[in-house]
């Protein structure tokens, strides 16, 4: 029998089954040790402001280097904000990153790139990986290129995480996708930003997204766009989510139409171009959208 003190040395952390590449244990829970004598737990590194194995997640994920798909690791954040100043996170395949919930669990940092490579977001997706219960920050507000979350040429998941540029000054990008599938459940994407710029969630070169029960909000920059299905091989599947755009809430690119985009009981504050395809969407005033995202005459 476990004394009270081995029992409070103890984090309980219910992981879930929103997707088959977390390893759980027969009952569902992954047992954390945040210090003390307690054994610890192979494959699963800890971060904390106090007791864990880290102090930061940035370091934290740099430590592992022998993760695979027979091999998989977990990194628990506990709650708390994590400044990772300008470093970035490179997610790493059959690494998790999960923290305590995405009101309790923060990184910020301020990473930023004069280039449209991924160099300035605040975290690169990876295969393999999933990301959880968790707020990322980028508070950079100088450079010309300032992103949440850059992916390309690959398939990543995020649940329950909140992603936020806050005044951003450039082309800001809350999920920047290239040739990437990416699967975001109760995800909310806030862009905010200044007078300048274009911001938005892209999709580009053939990318996928599967947006459920999520929130995307660009606001405050010269143009604003919610999510930009840019080229006629991306596509979106956005169902029971709320997508605001200052200017358009779902946008194609230049001259195309994205009837594989589908958008279905959704409130869509913001014009829609590309003719995707609705199904029972409504405005942010609560006016009932055609099956093309139009407005319905009253």
């Amino acid at each position: 029998m476990l004394g009270a003190k081995r029992w409070a040395q103890l984090l309980t952390l219910i992981v879930g089954y929103a997707f088959s590449s977390v390893t759980l244990s027969q009952n569902g829970v992954v047992i954390i040790p945040l210090g003390g004598d307690a054994e610890a737990v192979s494959n699963v590194v800890t971060v904390a402001k106090r007791n864990g194995d880290f102090d930061n997640p940035f370091d934290a994920l740099e430590s592992i280097d022998e993760a695979g798909e027979s091999n998989p690791h977990l990194i628990f954040v506990a709650p708390g904000v994590y400044d990772i100043s300008n470093n970035q996170l490179s997610m790493k395949e059959h690494v998790n990153i999960t923290g305590s919930g995405k009101n309790i669990t923060k990184i910020i940092g301020s990473v930023g790139s004069s280039s449209q490579d991924g160099s300035g977001a605040l975290l690169v997706g990876a295969d393999n990986t999933h990301l959880q219960h968790l707020t990322l920050e980028n508070q950079d507000s100088t450079s010309s290129q300032v992103w949440g979350v850059a992916n390309n040429g690959v398939t990543f998941a995020m649940t329950s995480v909140r992603v936020r540029i806050v005044d951003g000054s450039g082309n800001d990008f809350g999920i920047h996708n290239m040739s990437s599938n990416l699967i975001l459940k109760d995800v909310d994407a806030f862009v905010d930003g200044s007078t300048v710029g274009q911001m938005r969630i892209l999709l580009d070169s053939g990318s996928r997204a599967k947006l459920d029960h999520s929130t995307v909000s660009v606001t405050g920059g010269s143009v604003d766009w919610g999510v930009n299905v840019n080229d006629t091989s991306s596509t979106a599947s956005i169902h029971r989510s709320r997508i605001v755009g200052d200017d358009q809430s779902i946008r194609a690119g230049t001259g195309i139409t994205v009837n594989e985009t589908y958008v279905s009981h959704s409130i869509l504050t913001g014009s829609v171009t590309g003719d995707p395809i609705c199904i029972f969407n409504f405005t942010g005033v609560g006016d009932e959208l055609n099956t093309s995202c139009q407005p319905i005459p009253q």
